[in-house]
Parts: structure tokens; sequence; C-alpha cells
């Protein structure tokens, strides 16, 4: 069960996305203060993300308080100068992870915030190889050759890298064709930016998680949701 509820498409995420400019409202701070659970991740699974500060991320004190193994892929990386580096250092670590699966997790606006034992089970009901979190934001916005997404009859639906889950060398595959992509020249510090091109080209095999079985982010704040007059997700308080 999960402490989220996304009352547009009646789903439970497990893992919250909050961005770090809106990280001060109502429903993160609750989400931040439930969110010690006991965390049980498939054998198959390993966790990576990525942290080059000296304290510990939220996710990070989460997994630590649980006795979850994890790699951050940062923690040698004296200056984070582009958020490509999240690819590089996948790339650079790939040796290391021998699970045929990754969870991908952002550190500072990410929380684990269900039971994710049974991950694997839904990430496979999306029939892909890698699925990232959905948002309805385009950003970066001046990439007009991914605007007509793939995905136009949802409201989420844009990819956002700041989580993901998918088979291990295809992720390898996908960082590696972003990194040569030509269109690395045209934003040097965006790892979203690179990955929207791939998968573009690349979709079915990569998808969004549009109906928010996963991921979900906290996207109250913007217009477009606004303009609807619902609130798209809603806190579980469990029964006294």
């Amino acid at each position: 069960m999960s402490i989220l509820y996304n009352k547009l498409y009646h789903t439970y995420p497990v893992i919250a996305h909050n961005p770090l400019d809106h990280l001060d409202n109502e429903l993160w701070r609750k989400v931040i203060n439930l969110r010690h659970l006991d965390i049980c991740v498939p054998p198959d699974v390993t966790i990576v993300t990525w942290n080059n500060l000296d304290s510990f991320s939220l996710l990070e004190q989460q997994l630590i308080s649980s006795n979850v193994p994890y790699l951050n892929l940062a923690k040698n990386v004296t200056t984070w100068h582009s958020n490509r580096l999240k690819l590089t250092t996948f790339l650079d670590n790939r040796d290391v992870i021998k699970t045929e699966y990754v969870l991908g997790l952002d550190g500072f606006d990410v929380a684990i915030v269900g039971d994710i034992s049974t991950i694997l089970d839904k990430y496979m009901k999306s029939e892909c190889d890698l699925l990232f979190s959905a948002g309805s934001i385009n950003y970066p916005s001046y990439d007009e050759h991914v605007t007509n997404n793939v995905v136009t009859n949802k409201l989420f639906k844009f990819l956002n890298s700041g989580c993901f889950i998918g088979r291990t060398s295809y992720i390898e595959h996908v960082f590696t064709k972003s990194m040569k992509s030509s269109n690395a020249r045209l934003n040097v510090h965006s790892d979203q930016f690179l990955i929207k091109f791939v998968y573009y080209e690349e979709y079915p095999k990569i998808k969004i998680d549009t109906d928010c079985n996963i991921f979900q982010r906290s996207e109250e704040h913007t217009s477009e949701l606004q303009s609807r007059q619902y609130l798209v997700c809603r806190l579980l308080l469990e029964k006294k």
C-alpha cells in the first residue's frame, strides 16, 4: 500500500518526486513526515542515486534506516557541473551493477512512499525495457523535436528523468546513445533533454509512467493542474 493516491487514475504510486524548487508545500511536508517505511527491494533490482555532498539525501536516509543497499554514483564527483553526470557516472560504474534491473532515483527530492517489493510486477505491466517518471511540464521547453510527444492524451505526458526503472543493459544502451547524440551540443547541462530524443526514437521500448502506477510527481502548483480544479494526488492517512 502507498500513502499516496492518484485520484485521476486511481493508482497508488510508491515513489514520490517533488521538484527541488517546490519542496516547501503541504503535501511534500506530509510525505516527509510519513516517509519511515520498511523498504524491501526485489533481489534482482539495484537502486542507484546521485549525491556528491557530505550529507545524506532524503532518499539515502530512508534506505540507510531500512538497511537497504544502494549505489551512490556521484560519491566521487568533486563538482556537479551538469546533470549529464547522471549518464556518465552510470556508464562509468556499469560493471559494478550485477542485477538485471536498475531503479534510478534522484536523492534530495525523492521519497519512497509505499511497498516497492512488487515494483518489478508493476514495471512488467508497462511492457517496455525502460520506464521513466512522467510530468505535466515539458522541460527543457525549447526542444521542439519532441514537443509533439508520443503520448498526447494524458495529463502527465512528458518524460522526466528524475525516476526510472528498467533493464540494466538497455539503460546502458540509452545512456550511451544519449551522450553520443548530435543534439548534445544544444544543451550542455540537461540529461533529460538528451534522453527525450532517444525516447522519441525508441518508443515503445522506452515508455513513461503516464498513469502514475509507480512514480508520482508533485505538480499541484502548475497552472495546468490548477485550471482543471482538482488535486491530482492526496494523502491516505492510516486509520487509528
